[in-house]
């Protein structure tokens, strides 16, 4: 009896370790899941301004922010969106429209101008994003108590000095 009650104990302490580990293990994937996901929308983005033929910015951080970006004079307008409320950044470009990235809290865009060949332009684009650790469906439920920031820039080839 006091052998089966000390086996028992073992094992209670075997199992509560792991899945405490099984926790750490989740929290882990779960970040590097949208670290990963959203570095991916992040760098798309910023392509797109970066071959941009024409780009019109409108908004500000704390309510939305709309990008319209013309790759070539033949192709359909490129429409990124995010909105404070939704948190979601959508992708439009002709009929097509999807949900790319869920959960950005924070959205900051800082713009540079410069002057190329007597013209003013916008030349540079900085984002900053804060967001939501998603653990999607790798890591189980998701979990929107923790953020991480991501943040790139780029220049405008046609505009840049």
């Amino acid at each position: 009896m006091v052998a089966t009650s000390i086996a028992m104990l073992l094992l209670f302490g075997a199992l509560y370790g792991t899945g405490e580990s099984f926790a750490v293990v989740q929290e882990g994937d779960a970040r590097v899941h949208t670290h990963i996901h959203g570095r991916r929308i992040l760098d798309r983005l910023l392509k797109d301004c970066r071959y941009a033929a024409e780009i019109e910015i409108q908004g500000e951080a704390e309510t939305a922010w709309t990008l319209e970006i013309l790759a070539k004079l033949d192709d359909p307008v490129r429409v990124w969106h995010w909105n404070s409320k939704s948190q979601n950044l959508t992708l439009s470009q002709g009929e097509n429209r999807e949900v790319v990235l869920q959960g950005i809290q924070q959205f900051d865009l800082k713009t540079q101008r410069e002057w190329v060949d007597g013209v003013d332009g916008l030349s540079q684009v900085a984002v900053q994003w804060t967001l939501a650790v998603n653990a999607g469906t790798e890591a189980g439920a998701a979990s929107f108590a923790r953020t991480i920031s991501l943040g790139a820039a780029t220049w405008i080839r046609s505009h840049a000095p």
